[in-house]
Formats: C-alpha cells, sequence, structure tokens
C-alpha cells in the first residue's frame, strides 16, 4: 500500500510543478521537484511506519542526499539559466511531460528499499546495515565532492569552453553518477539485512534502476554526446576520453 502512496503523491507533485514549469517555460523547478518528491515520499512512508530507529537512520539517509543534491541543482540552475536537456522539448508538451512523468515514477523506484524497509514491524541495525551505511557514506562523499569540484571549475571565467580534467574528473568521466549509484547501492544494503529473500529481490531493482538510467538513458549517453560535439575535434579531449573511465576509474576496471 505504501508503494502505491508513494507513485501517487510522486505523481501530484511533479504533475502540479510540471503545469507551473510548462506555463512559464521554466526548468527552474525540475530539480527541485525531484528531490522534493523523495522528501515528501519519504516522510510521508515513514508517518505510517513503526518509526524504529533504524527507520530514522534510513529516513535520514535519504534526507540528507535529497537536500543536499536538491540544493546543488537548484543552486547551478538558478547560475547556468536553462537546462540544455530540455532544448527543443519544453515548448512541446508531450515531450517535456513525458519526462516529468519518467521523473515521478522514478522516485518510489529509488526508493523500493526504503518503502519496503519502512513496512516492517521490527527492524534492527546489523553489520551488514554498517555496511551499507559505509556506502552511503562514500558515495555522498564523492558525488558532494565531484558536484563541487565541477562547479568551481565553472565559475572561473578562464575555464569557460573548457572541460573539467582535475580532482576527481581525473580519474572518472562523471564520477558524480558513481557517487550517486554507490549512495543507492548503500540504501538497498542497509534495508535488505531486514527484508525477506523475495523482498531483497524487488528491491534490488533500485540499485539496478538508477545505474542503468545514469549510464544507458538520461546521464551519461546525453553528456557524452554533447561532449563529443563540443571537443570531438579535439586531440586533447580524445587523450582525456582515452585515460579516464566512464564512471568507475581505469584503475578499476
Amino acid at each position: 500500500m505504501e508503494i502505491i502512496s508513494a507513485i501517487l503523491i510522486s505523481l501530484a507533485i511533479n504533475g502540479l510543478l510540471f503545469a507551473v514549469a510548462y506555463k512559464l517555460q521554466t526548468d527552474k523547478l525540475t530539480d527541485f521537484s525531484y528531490s522534493f518528491s523523495f522528501v515528501v515520499v519519504s516522510l510521508y512512508a515513514f508517518s505510517t511506519s513503526s518509526r524504529q530507529f533504524g527507520m530514522m537512520v534510513i529516513l535520514t539517509l535519504v534526507l540528507i542526499w535529497a537536500a543536499r543534491l536538491g540544493a546543488y541543482l537548484v543552486m547551478r540552475i538558478r547560475r547556468i539559466g536553462r537546462d540544455k536537456r530540455f532544448d527543443g522539448r519544453r515548448e512541446n508538451f508531450r515531450q517535456f511531460a513525458s519526462f516529468w512523468l519518467g521523473q515521478a515514477i522514478s522516485v518510489p523506484i529509488i526508493l523500493l528499499p526504503v518503502l519496503l524497509f519502512f513496512s516492517k514491524n521490527i527492524t534492527s541495525i546489523t553489520y551488514i546495515s554498517v555496511a551499507g551505511l559505509a556506502v552511503w557514506l562514500l558515495g555522498l562523499v564523492i558525488e558532494s565532492l565531484a558536484d563541487y569540484q565541477k562547479f568551481q571549475f565553472a565559475v572561473l571565467p578562464e575555464n569557460r569552453g573548457r572541460w573539467i580534467d582535475s580532482g576527481l574528473w581525473s580519474y572518472s568521466r562523471h564520477p558524480n553518477y558513481l557517487g550517486e549509484i554507490l549512495v543507492w547501492a548503500g540504501v538497498y544494503i542497509f534495508a535488505a539485512s531486514n527484508l525477506t529473500a523475495a523482498e531483497s529481490l524487488l528491491a534490488l531493482i533500485s540499485p539496478i534502476f538508477i545505474t542503468i538510467l545514469l549510464r544507458y538513458v538520461s546521464g551519461v549517453p546525453l553528456l557524452e554526446k554533447a561532449a563529443d560535439k563540443k571537443w570531438g575535434n579535439s586531440d586533447s579531449y580524445q587523450k582525456y576520453r582515452l585515460q579516464t573511465g566512464l564512471i568507475l576509474p581505469k584503475i578499476l576496471h
């Protein structure tokens, strides 16, 4: 029942903000809506749970992640003004709406481990839970540091028109996505020790979904295509591509 409620809440939030975004032809609500949906859905699911300590911990993991990512994305869109992903799409009702619908559906799918965890009568903190917490923390640090490094790079006038190849970006072309994947893998591991075998298999959809989404759908392909169009004729960029891992650092391949 919590999963159905989560879907309905996410659809309501994204549907309402989509109507405003389409009316105003703005990209400034999209990322806010994404993070806000995670917060509202998680808080609602927690409010219907037995509110045990383990549930408070996993709720905190989601809220910290959402607050950090949401603040960063809202700050970024305010600086750049528009999201290039929507060029040629935001004016088209169906194309723009399809993105918002996909975003609304993604939220409860990614939150599956959390929603299933909240449905338990008794939860406990195990060694596996602690391992999950460690993976989540590693992912949050990587994602936060990568975003910070890219933001600091982009605000310097001398870097306009250049690609970032310093810091974490010298090891991975998309370290922020590596961090994002690790965050949700950590959440899954944290929750899994309190789930049945069937629930664990169902919850596994979450880290698999976010990995496929970032690697093959809305993340890497779009950015790689844009980078190839912009710097594809640059020998320096081609050298960077060869020497740097796509998501995982070369040393981990």
